[in-house]
């Protein structure tokens, strides 16, 4: 007997001391619901407790009480300025729910499961959801500059909708315009803090969801193009002229894509689309004009351009191509002067190519006139006037007063 009473002594200490620590977690419950002057410090402190017990920190009720504990001084409403420790309780309050559902729902000695927190929990989890708890703690982090973890959180606000324990249950949030809110400012977010590809997954998710979709094609494209990625901007930009087709962000980029490449076909054939949508747009008629003239079309291009101004008189591009047009109609007419080894023949080339010039001059100081602080108008206007700088005693006082222009942009 002497042998086995300090055991049972042992035994009995330990046990006792078990017994001691569960009531601490309805301890902790007690001073979070406290009606008045709740200790929210004291009842986490006794969670932090509870659940490094060996004992209790396998009891789905430890965990479930922890949740509620950390939810309760997430939604208490604790002061202005507070959604960053409330966002922090609320998703302690998550993992506490989380362990607390995967407990609950493990099979009893006889096999059966019998989960006894579930329905409660889920009941917390939406509840979270629709205090937008998760979402005032990332618009802060998102002002903060902190985008990962405005990223989490708006992520973490979205994903309840899925976990097991909500997923399927009685009034569960819809997935309406509001959540999808949410997934457009995380894709926002995402492409503030340069995560790219992160951004180009959440908004090709929400292609199809109806929210934002003019936006959302014009991001996708945007980044696609950050990205060096031709094919898929390629791709996003012809979806988006589809499904926009009054937008001319989409053609305007697929045009200047084909022209960059050297594809002017097809910068033409969607130029004709643009056209025949909207054709009184002058602005379709500039951009034509460019690709006619790459396409060496010269007098369709004059048509073109011809066309832009009589639908907009105020068009500075429209002024400022014509002039560009005809300017260079006397570039290659020089270039054949140059060419010509006959001295007399050579200087009326010359002598038509100066005229050229001179006859370009009136477009392109309309085109100043319109947009008097377009640095490349200016330039070319400048050396217009260089150009005739000894034929007249107005060009050096013109080309004095257009290179003071350009000092002062």
């Amino acid at each position: 007997m002497k042998k086995i009473i300090p055991i049972l002594v042992v035994m009995l200490g330990i046990s006792l001391c078990s017994a001691a620590q569960k009531p601490n977690v309805n301890k902790a419950k007690n001073k979070a619901f406290a009606t008045e002057n709740p200790d929210f410090a004291g009842a986490k402190a006794i969670i932090e407790e509870a659940v490094k017990s060996p004992e209790l920190n396998q009891l789905a009720k430890t965990w479930f009480v922890g949740g509620e504990v950390y939810y309760k001084s997430a939604v208490s409403g604790q002061g202005e300025g507070s959604e960053i420790a409330n966002g922090e309780d609320a998703r302690k309050a998550l993992d506490y729910f989380v362990k607390a559902y995967e407990l609950d729902n493990q099979p009893n000695a006889k096999g059966k499961i019998k989960p006894k927190y579930t329905a409660k929990i889920k009941d917390y989890l939406v509840n979270l959801y629709m205090r937008y708890t998760f979402v005032n703690y990332g618009v802060k982090q998102y002002e903060a500059r902190n985008y990962k973890d405005a990223i989490s959180a708006f992520e973490t606000h979205t994903g309840i909708i899925d976990m097991p324990m909500v997923a399927g249950q009685k009034n569960v949030p819809a997935k309406d315009s509001a959540y999808y809110e949410i997934v457009f400012y995380t894709a926002q977010c995402a492409w503030a803090g340069n995560f790219n590809d992160k951004a180009i997954s959440i908004y090709t998710s929400l292609k199809d969801k109806n929210y934002e979709g003019n936006v959302v094609y014009q991001s996708l494209a945007e980044l696609y193009k950050t990205k060096k990625d031709t094919v898929n901007f390629e791709n996003v930009l012809k979806e988006g002229a589809v499904k926009f087709p009054s937008e001319f962000y989409y053609l305007g980029n697929l045009i200047n894509l084909y022209i960059e490449q050297g594809a002017l076909n097809k910068a033409e054939e969607y130029l004709r689309q643009a056209i025949a949508g909207d054709p009184n747009n002058a602005q379709y008629y500039v951009v034509m004009c460019t690709v006619l003239e790459n396409e060496n079309k010269i007098d369709e291009a004059m048509t073109m351009i011809d066309k832009a101004l009589a639908l907009d008189g105020n068009n500075a591009d429209a002024w400022n191509t014509k002039g560009r047009l005809i300017y260079n109609t006397a570039v290659a007419t020089e270039g054949m002067a140059a060419e010509e080894r006959d001295m007399a023949k050579a200087a009326k080339i010359a002598e038509e190519a100066k005229n050229t010039f001179k006859e370009s001059l009136p477009y392109f100081e309309k085109a100043v006139e319109l947009n008097p602080e377009n640095g490349e108008y200016l330039k070319t206007l400048r050396s217009l006037y260089y150009r005739f700088y000894d034929d007249d005693p107005k060009y050096p006082e013109l080309y004095k007063k257009v290179n003071d222009q350009l000092k002062s942009l």
